[in-house]
C-alpha cells in the first residue's frame, strides 16, 4: 500500500518524479501501488469470498461454472499490473467501492486514493464513487456532505446518485447529477424546517423568516440564487426524462451545483445540530 513516503532519490531531485497527470492510462508504479492497496484491504479479506465469484460473472464476464477464487485472483491482479485495457483496473477498483461493507470500504478507497495521488491519476474516489479529480477543496466538500448526512438516508442516497451520474464512464448525466445534488440539499431542508412537502425555496424562506438555525441573510441570498439557478432550468427542479434539457447542463455547471451543494449540506447540517434542531451525530 502506498504510504507518505517519498524516496531519497525523489527527494534529492536525482531521478525524474511524474508531474503529468495519468488521464489516458496507468503507469507501472501506479498499477502496483493499486495492486498492493487491493491485495491488502480486499483481497486478504474474509469479504473477498462473497464478492469475487459476482466479480467474474459481472465485470470479467467470464462463466460462473468455471470459478475458480486462485484463478480468480490471478486474473485480477493480470488485469491491475499489466492489462493494456487500464479501464478494466478501474471497473474492478469501483466494483469493490460499491459493495464493500462501510468498514471495509474507507480502508480501501483511502488506500486507493493515495495510489492515485502518488501517480498523478486523474480520477479518485469520493465516497464509493470514482470521479474525476476537480480538487482538493471541492473533493473535501463532496467527501464531507457524505459523511455529514449519514444520519439522513435519502440525503445520502441523493448525494451517491448526483455523484455517479457525474462521473459515468460513458454518458455522464450532467442534468441529472445536478438535479439529484439539488434535491438532496432541498430534502435536508425538509428536516431542518420540519415539512416534508416543502421545496427548497420555501424552506430557505422559511429559514429566514424563523431565524432557525441562525445563518446570515447574505448566506440566505446565495441559497437563494442557487435555488433560482435550478427554477430557471426546469429540468433540474421537475425532473423531466433522462436526456431532456440536457444541452444547457455542462459538466462546469454540474460541478458547480454538486459541490455547492455539498458545502451547504455540510453547513446546514452543522448549524442546524449546533442550534439542537437536528440530532447530533
Amino acid at each position: 500500500m502506498p504510504d507518505d513516503y517519498i524516496p531519497w532519490s525523489e527527494r534529492e531531485c536525482l531521478v525524474e518524479v511524474r508531474t503529468q497527470i495519468q488521464d489516458s492510462g496507468m503507469d507501472k508504479g501506479l498499477r502496483v501501488d493499486l495492486w498492493n492497496a487491493l491485495h491488502a484491504t480486499v483481497l486478504d479479506h474474509p469479504e473477498a469470498s462473497v464478492w469475487l465469484p459476482v466479480l467474474w460473472s459481472t465485470v470479467l464476464r467470464l462463466p460462473i461454472d468455471e470459478f475458480d477464487e486462485e484463478r480468480a485472483t490471478g486474473i485480477i491482479k493480470n488485469a491491475m499490473l499489466h492489462d493494456t485495457d487500464w479501464h478494466l483496473a478501474c471497473d474492478i477498483l469501483q466494483f469493490f467501492a460499491e459493495r464493500l461493507s462501510q468498514g471495509t470500504v474507507y480502508g480501501f478507497t483511502g488506500n486507493a486514493n493515495r495510489a492515485f495521488h502518488r501517480g498523478k491519476f486523474a480520477w479518485h474516489f469520493v465516497g464509493r464513487q470514482l470521479v474525476r479529480y476537480i480538487g482538493e477543496a471541492e473533493t473535501k466538500a463532496l467527501s464531507m456532505a457524505l459523511q455529514d448526512s449519514q444520519p439522513f438516508p435519502e440525503v445520502r442516497r441523493q448525494l451517491d446518485t448526483a455523484l455517479a451520474e457525474f462521473s459515468a464512464r460513458e454518458n455522464p448525466n450532467y442534468g441529472h447529477a445536478a438535479k439529484e445534488a439539488i434535491s438532496a440539499l432541498e430534502t435536508l431542508v425538509k428536516q431542518v424546517v420540519g415539512d416534508p412537502r416543502i421545496t427548497l425555496g420555501a424552506g430557505i424562506k422559511a429559514v429566514r423568516r424563523s431565524g432557525r438555525p441562525a445563518i446570515h441573510p447574505a448566506l440566505l441570498d446565495s441559497f437563494e440564487k442557487l435555488w433560482g439557478y435550478a427554477s430557471d432550468k426546469g429540468y433540474l427542479r421537475h425532473g423531466g426524462k433522462p436526456g431532456e434539457g440536457l444541452e444547457g447542463v455542462t459538466m462546469e455547471d454540474a460541478q458547480l451545483v454538486l459541490v455547492s451543494c455539498a458545502a451547504i449540506i455540510s453547513f446546514l447540517t452543522a448549524r442546524a445540530q449546533a442550534e439542537r434542531i437536528l440530532g447530533s451525530t
